[in-house]
């Protein structure tokens, strides 16, 4: 009995040490690009918990390009800051795409990944990762990196609220980060001063106020685009109109929990499920608040964020529109009931 309990504990310890290592599984490559050339294509492939760092040296102010291709679509890849682990850009939320001017100089890590849940699953997918640099670097940073909104030393002197759409609007908060409290909303359209932006957990914030004075705060710089004309002395400013949905903050997290809940649709609504991401997609199913789904993964579209989900005793996938998530307290019981599926208007 004694040799038995002996057997157990080594081949817990073995065990241990492939759980570390797989979650561990990160190899790295020096990417260099053929003389005369500003750019690289290379192919590769992961699978499960594996995942490739390609490191490449620039200097700020200059643009880098970055593009994956891949058939598996829980392939993702990151952008990470010189000398840190903290992502200037996450695949999983920002999109298949990176394309900005850099606030630092030093040696950036294109990570390539699966999604958690794939990883989870051993799944394996092979990619093809383009990269391109141009420009020259910067002469004299203003500033410090890597606090900025993009690679322009401090950003424009206007922004403009992009990618919220007319029915909804984009919080503006006193400090930056979702936490803190909202003290007004914008419109799509709407021009301000940009008083400086900083990164958060990942995400960046930037701190502007309306062109003729009032009160700053802070508002997530995913919504905001560099202004094309400063505003007009004495143009009215939007109408701040209370009542109706706020654009919620883009979510800092790069993977996303195993499971989500429904919350803030009340006891009358349903969350659409769609097709596909976003509200052109026809409607194949509706959610009740509460409800649990496993994350098969979300996207940025239209500058909304979108989670494809499954009920967790199977059936037909779809998607949701993330602003209606939250990480599940815990996984959902077997058995559990469905909730009925009754018609509702649009989330």
């Amino acid at each position: 009995m004694k040799g038995f309990f002996q057997v157990l504990a080594m081949l817990a310890a073995l065990l241990s040490v492939h759980g570390t290592a797989a979650a561990q599984d990160v190899r790295s490559e020096r990417l260099r690009f053929a003389p005369g050339t500003n750019g690289a294509q290379v192919e590769g492939r992961i699978s499960g918990f594996e995942s490739v760092d390609y490191v490449l040296g620039a200097r700020a102010g200059q643009r880098l390009d970055v593009a994956l291709q891949s058939r598996n679509r829980f392939a993702y890849f990151n952008v990470l800051a010189p000398g840190s682990d903290r992502a200037i850009f996450i695949g999983s939320r920002d999109g298949a795409r990176f394309d900005a001017a850099l606030p630092a100089s030093g040696d950036y890590r294109i990570r390539v990944y699966l999604m958690r849940n794939a990883a989870r699953r051993n799944e394996r997918a092979r990619y093809s990762l383009s990269v391109s640099v141009e420009g020259r670097p910067a002469e004299r940073p203003r500033r410090p990196a890597p606090d900025y909104a993009d690679g322009l030393a401090g950003g424009p002197d206007f922004w403009e609220v992009t990618g919220v759409g007319g029915r909804d609007y984009l919080n503006v908060r006193t400090g930056p980060g979702t936490r803190n409290p909202v003290i007004a909303r914008l419109s799509d359209g709407d021009v301000l001063r940009n008083l400086g932006c900083r990164m958060v957990d990942g995400q960046r914030w930037c701190n502007v106020e309306r062109p003729r004075g009032g009160d700053a705060g802070w508002v997530a710089g995913t919504y905001l685009r560099e202004a094309s004309i400063q505003p007009r002395p004495g143009r009215p400013e939007p109408p701040q109109r209370p009542g109706r949905p706020s654009r919620p903050d883009p979510e800092p997290d790069a993977h996303g929990p195993d499971f989500w809940e429904v919350t803030g649709i009340g006891g009358r609504d349903y969350l659409n499920v769609r097709t596909g991401p976003g509200t052109r997609n026809p409607v194949i199913a509706r959610l009740s608040d509460g409800e649990v789904l496993r994350n098969l993964g979300c996207r940025m579209v239209d500058g909304q964020r979108w989670c494809n989900v499954e009920r967790p005793r199977g059936g037909d996938a779809g998607w949701v529109a993330a602003a209606f998530l939250r990480e599940a307290a815990s996984q959902p019981q077997p058995g559990r009931p469905e909730r009925p599926r009754r018609p509702r208007f649009d989330r």
